[in-house]
């Protein structure tokens, strides 16, 4: 059962980290408005120092309170489910690449997803060493965000609730932890998060909706990028053409 411990860092990421959260869009606004060219740079190096911080942190606690790892679904996938996981998976990866190869190609595609992603344009990369350190930041995501939500809050919850209610449960935390994004953002992740809760509970492992967070920010993140610079490249042909 969940210690004293459990409740104090259940409460950081349900309270303290949305807060942080809301609090770091507002100071790279400001640099942005500045016009600091390494604000987003700053902030990406900010989020993974963070986030690497806190999954060691929990890691140690666990380690030292002799847990099993398997508790956080740290173990080797197996059965029908993880194929099944799998399939979903790598259907959704091949979706996402063809998006990406689309907005190079695409003018119209590029610009769809610019309006679509235009709400989260203080944080998206627009620039190639943004786009290298988002892919990082994406990456860092995937592992930590999926062992401190999927992986530790289902474990909690499911402590006092059944397994199905700590999905869920664990679902809305992520989605309020994106409450930076707005309200549509926290909708969006709620939804999202629910269906790695699903995958995690499919798979009966922690890497596949791991794998599945790394690799869809990562992929967004070059999706709009390229986005952008398929923007920039066809606003500059008429310019060259002269």
């Amino acid at each position: 059962m969940p210690g004293w411990i459990d409740h104090l860092f259940v409460a950081l990421v349900l309270v303290a980290a949305p807060i942080d959260g809301a609090r770091e869009r507002r100071r790279l606004q400001r640099e942005l408005d500045a016009g600091n060219v390494s604000a987003r740079l700053d902030a990406y190096a900010r989020v993974m120092v963070w986030q690497w911080s806190g999954a060691a942190v929990l890691i140690l606690f666990w380690v030292l309170s002799r847990r099993s790892l398997r508790m956080l679904g740290i173990q080797a996938p197996d059965g029908m489910g993880f194929i099944v996981a799998s399939v979903f998976v790598i259907a959704i990866m091949v979706f996402l690449a063809n998006q990406v190869r689309t907005a190079k190609e695409s003018a119209e595609f590029a610009t769809r997803v610019r309006q679509a992603a235009a709400s989260l344009s203080f944080v998206t990369p627009s620039t190639r060493a943004e786009l290298s350190r988002f892919m990082g930041l994406g990456l860092t995501a995937g592992v930590v965000e999926e062992l401190i939500f999927r992986g530790y809050l289902v474990w909690y919850f499911a402590s006092f609730a059944p397994l199905w209610a700590a999905i869920v449960f664990t679902a809305i935390a992520f989605g309020i932890g994106h409450l930076y994004q707005g309200v549509a953002g926290v909708l969006k992740t709620t939804a999202v998060g629910l269906f790695f809760g699903v995958l995690y509970w499919l798979s009966g492992a922690i890497w596949v909706p791991m794998f599945l967070h790394a690799a869809t920010d990562v992929l967004q993140g070059r999706l709009i990028y390229f986005s952008l610079t398929n923007h920039r490249a066809a606003a500059a042909q008429p310019i060259a053409e002269r």
